[in-house]
């Protein structure tokens, strides 16, 4: 199939039909590779397949635990701030 090259503000963009994206099962959010080959003049993109880390609710205490900020009353003043 064919699809043409049109201008999307400064740029140009590749449009792609349903077809081929419930062929590949992506949508419009998904992550692409572009590979451009220049000496045989291909440009071959690719769905990128990206696994968001699973957390479990422990793992993401233990983060925040050790991220605790500081309370701002432990610094001293070092300007003409008003207390």
């Amino acid at each position: 199939m064919r699809t043409t090259l049109k201008k999307h503000g400064n740029s140009d963009a590749l449009t792609f039909r349903s077809a081929w994206k419930e062929g590949l099962g992506i949508d419009t959010n998904t992550v692409l590779d572009v590979t451009v080959d220049y000496q045989h003049r291909k440009l071959i993109v690719e769905p990128v397949d990206e696994e968001r880390k699973k957390y479990d609710i422990r793992e993401l205490a233990a983060i925040a635990k050790n991220q605790v900020q500081p309370e701002f009353d432990e610094f001293d003043p070092v300007g003409d701030e008003e207390l």
